[in-house]
Parts: C-alpha cells; structure tokens; sequence
C-alpha cells in the first residue's frame, strides 16, 4: 500500500493547469440568476419600500461599505436587513446588476441616482462609469448641472470637463434658464474667467441683469459686484450709451455709474494709468480671423497654419498642420476646421488623410481618413455632416462624393450618390443647409468647366444646373448672398444663379484684376462677411512666378485693397474664417 500522506515522496504524473477561462463569469451569471430567483440569499437590501435579495459574499466582496458592514457589530449585520436611501430602487437595480455581472444600464433619467448610489456605496468603477458618461453627453443645456454633480462627488476629471465646456460653450450656455440658478459665487466666477470664450461682452452684461431680474428682491444689491467684472471696454460706445447707461439696475448703483465713467475716461484719455479688469480684454474672447493653411513654399510643402488677425491687420501662427501638405480643401463645422485630402510632403501622389484644428485648445486631430486619395477635392460642411467630393489622384479626376456624420457612432466616411461630372479644383456654396452645389472646377485635360450641378443632401440626388450665362477662363469664387449663388473671376462680370427660379442673370458688376502683371491663380480664398479674401498664389502663365500680397474684394467698393503680407509666400494652400480665442493670436 503506497503512503499517501505529506511528506511521500510518490512521482505523480505531470499534467497542464486546468484552466476555464469564462468560469468566473458563469458562476457571477448563476449568482445573478439566483438573485432574482431568491434563491440561496442571505441578505434583504431596501429601498424606498422595495426589498432586493442578494448574498452577504458577493456584495461585501464588491462593496468596501458592505465589506466594513458585515464586519461590524452593527444592527445590519446582525439582522441581514439594510435600509438605504442613497439612491432610487430602479438605479438599485442596476447597482445590483453590475455588482453581479459588471454591466449596468447607465442613461440620462438613471445616471444620477446611480452615481448618487455607487458613490455612497463606494462602488468605484461603476461611480467612474457615470462620471464617463455624464462627460460624454454634456451640452449647453445640463453643463452647469454636471459641473455641480462633479463637485458634490469631487470627481476632478469630470469637474474639470465641465469648466472646460462651460468656458467654451459659453454663449450657448447662457441662452438657458439653468444658468439663471446659479448661486452668486459661481457665476461671479464664472464670469471673471479671463479664458471665457466670449463672442461680444455684450452678452455677459445681458447675463447678469437677467440673472438679477430672475430674483430681484434677493439679488439687487449683488449687481454691482457682478458689473465689476465685466469688460466694459469690449463693449460697443453705442451699446454702452444706448442700452448699459439706460439700464435701471446700472443707474440706481453709483458703483455701476462709476464704472461707466471709468470707461468713457479711458476712452476719451487712452494714455491714462487706469488699471482695472474692466479695461483689460478677456484673453479668451472669440477673434474672427482668416487662417490660411499649408500649401508649397520655396522650400517645399508647408505645415503652417497662419491666421490674418482682421481687427487687428496683421499675421499670427497657430498650430501646425500635422503633416506638410498641399492642394487640399478645407471646411468650418460646428466651430471646428477640417483639412481633408491633398498632396503630402516628398510623395505625388494623393492622400486620404482628415484632420480637425480644435480652436479652443489651439491643437489638431486625426479623423478617419477618407476611401479614396483626393488632390484639390471640395470639402464642404451641410446639414452637420462634411463631404468630401471630386478631386484628383495619379492623373484621375474622380466624381465619387463621401459623407461623414460626426453624430453617428461609426464617425466613417460612406460613399453617396456621385458628381455626374467628374471635377477637380472646383468651388462649392452651400444653399439652406440642404443643398451643396458643385462649380466649375478643372476636368479632364485640365480644361475649366462652364458646369454646375446641385446635390440634395436629403434625398441623396445630383441634378444638373441650367448653363450659365458666362464662360470662365478659370475656376470662379462663388458667395451666397440671401440664397442667391454669385459667381465671378477677376476681369469679369458677376453672375447670379437664383436658386428658387434656377435661371441665371448677368449684373452689373465688373470684378478688377487683383494683380496687372498677371493672372493669379492656386491662391487661398474665402469669403469674409461683405468682402473676399485672396491669399498667395502663382502666375496662369508663369509657374515660377508667385505672388507674395494678399488682398481683399468688397462688393460696394469695386476694388481690390491690398492687406498685410503673410510672412510665408504660399501657393496652394487653403483658407477659411474662424473664431480663434485671442489668447493663440498674440
């Protein structure tokens, strides 16, 4: 008979460790199961007259409060009964559910009264779980709201998303009633922030008399303390006679009427030694500025991204584009800026790249890249979704159009319905947010279109555009003008295409050559509220010979103005207009 015990020394066979690697799982779901059969509890958990059954073992080794609990002397522990009040029974029940299994149903009716449960229960994953998702669906509407929750459970990552949306969406968050409850301190300081993103001081002055207003007998004597900080100096002469100078709250309080005449005196003695938050501008308020990005230099392709500061008339540089590129097209969406496609550096060929300029943090991103390379493509933005369309890859001008929804989940480019004409270098003007149109462009034999076709957005359908009344010798500027498309070219006419009646018309309009020593073209352009900006570029005739000027177009002026010099000579780079907080354009 072999001995068997301790300290034999019997050889036994070697053998592999037995290993089941979804055993824990299938036993959590058959102690889940057995909860919500009642089977094998031990254990009563009530809230507001709801009992949930559940076993001591699993929610003390989940739960540090259970844990320290089941080890006291306390009354609970004794009885196998626990009354709560932390939360609601429906968040119970998913409480309950990610003790067992790890998952819970979090959404905006629930995600309060889970995290309220998982905080006091102190369930750290499922309380970091609500903390992502209450970051992940912020808005204008329930930002104050989040940023209260964050503070109450000192959550410091959500805590500081919530400043930063609320610094950043600040205009949109002012329009609600939500920010009317706010208590003193916090709006106070809320709007001393030096980095609020503000468009016109003009609506933080608003702010505050509605915020006073809303409870006049409690909150009369804290306006002055909020008018301290206003900017006041930001604000329009006229506003500020017009309408801060009448209003009621401002002439019952000789602070208020101090601060006024401490503005017009500095306005009246600009080199006077007054110091005071009030004069100084908020280094987070919203500047509109012309960026102009990459293109080809003396020395290749370019990654810059310039800004033409226009209250100011003069160059700043922002961010740099990720990667040096040329011959791409960009577009503003929900105030951010898109690149997609163009030529990158050292290569000839096309590229798939998108990239997004974020400009309240000065910085870039990857976007999905686009399926097809695209050189001097049109990228527009409609009914909240960008299109990428046309352009050119090895010699190949495409007609295939891609759409990517940045609300969906995906956030992939999908194909739609293409251009009939395939088009390179072309202009496009969006009309209603509905309808993109298509013009001109290069096509094959890089011969200039005369064509124009619309594409409907909502039905997903390109049609064709009556020919228009003018032929031009390169690629127009198009403008939109109270829903109406205006096309013209340095040299030439203007032409109107009336959407609504689909017909074109001449005007009376003669656009002046920008430049007498020759045609430029593969400049930046855009269009800058009443004028259109015009950027670098080169010779029609002469590759060699670039333009280093920029200028602008005003309609009732008829002529070209010229503008500061960019400090980099760029040809086939791309423009637009954005809001950039002025604190990146210093």
């Amino acid at each position: 008979m072999s001995d068997c015990s301790p300290g034999s020394s019997v050889s036994m066979p070697s053998a592999g460790e037995a290993c089941q690697p979804d055993h824990c799982t299938e036993i959590l779901g058959r102690l889940q199961w057995q909860r919500r059969e009642g089977r094998f509890t031990d254990m009563v958990v009530s809230v507001s007259g709801w009992d949930f059954h559940a076993h001591r073992n699993v929610l003390a080794a989940c739960s540090p409060y259970f844990d320290a609990l089941y080890d006291s002397n306390m009354t609970e522990s004794q009885t196998n009964h626990i009354a709560l009040s932390c939360t609601t029974p429906a968040a119970m029940e998913q409480i309950l559910d990610f003790i067992y299994t790890g998952r819970a149903d979090i959404n905006e009716g629930n995600v309060e009264d889970i995290l309220r449960g998982s905080d006091h229960l102190m369930l750290e994953r499922l309380r970091a779980r609500c903390a992502d998702f209450l970051g992940n669906h912020i808005t204008a509407g329930n930002c104050l709201g989040v940023r209260s929750l964050a503070s109450v459970y000192n959550i410091k990552d959500l805590l500081d998303t919530s400043k930063r949306f609320i610094q950043n969406n600040f205009n949109d968050m002012v329009q609600g009633e939500e920010v009317l409850q706010l208590p003193f301190g916090q709006l106070r300081d809320l709007i001393a922030d030096d980095r609020l993103r503000v468009l016109r001081e003009e609506t933080v002055f608003e702010l505050i008399v509605r915020w006073t207003r809303h409870d006049i007998q409690h909150r009369r004597h804290l306006f002055p303390r909020l008018m301290s900080q206003i900017r006041l100096a930001e604000i329009d002469k006229e506003y500020l006679m017009d309408r801060v100078e009448t209003e009621e709250l401002v002439g019952q309080s000789p602070k208020c009427r101090g601060y006024l005449m401490e503005v017009f005196e500095n306005s009246n003695y600009p080199d006077c030694l007054t110091v005071s938050t009030r004069l100084i501008p908020r280094q987070g308020r919203l500047i509109t500025a012309v960026l102009v990005l990459g293109g080809k230099s003396k020395k290749g392709r370019i990654s810059s991204t310039l800004a033409y500061v226009l209250e100011e008339q003069r160059w700043a540089s922002l961010a740099p584009l990720p990667c040096k590129v040329c011959s791409h097209s960009v577009a503003v969406l929900d105030g951010c800026l898109y690149v997609a496609g163009g030529k990158l550096s050292r290569t000839t060929t096309s590229n798939r790249a998108v990239y997004m300029f974020d400009p309240f943090s000065n910085t870039w991103k990857g976007m999905p890249d686009m399926h097809t390379p695209r050189a001097y493509p049109a990228l527009a933005a409609c009914d909240g979704r960008l299109f990428a369309m046309g352009g050119e890859n090895g010699g190949v001008i495409h007609n295939s159009v891609e759409c990517l929804d940045l609300s969906s989940s995906s956030k992939k480019w999908t194909f739609v319905a293409p251009m009939r004409t395939g088009r390179c270098l072309f202009e496009t003007a969006t009309v209603d947010d509905r309808f993109i149109y298509a013009i001109s462009g290069l096509k094959e034999g890089n011969i200039v279109s005369s064509s124009v076709e619309m594409y409907d957005t909502v039905c997903d359908r390109w049609r064709n555009v009556p020919p228009g009344i003018s032929r031009f010798h390169y690629v127009p500027v198009a403008r939109v003008i109270k829903g109406n498309i205006y096309l013209f070219v340095e040299g030439s006419d203007v032409v109107r295409y009336s959407p609504r009646e689909d017909t074109w018309e001449a005007t009376n309009e003669r656009v002046p050559v920008m430049h007498f020593s020759g045609q430029r073209v593969l400049y930046a352009c855009c269009v800058v509220g009443e004028e259109t900006f015009v950027c670098g570029g080169r010779d029609l005739h002469n590759q060699t010979k670039v333009f280093s000027t920029a200028c602008t177009y005003r309609r009732g002026d008829r002529r070209w103005r010229p503008v500061s010099a960019p400090p980099i000579t760029t040809v086939a780079s791309a423009a637009c207009v954005l809001r950039v907080p002025y604190e990146y354009l210093q």
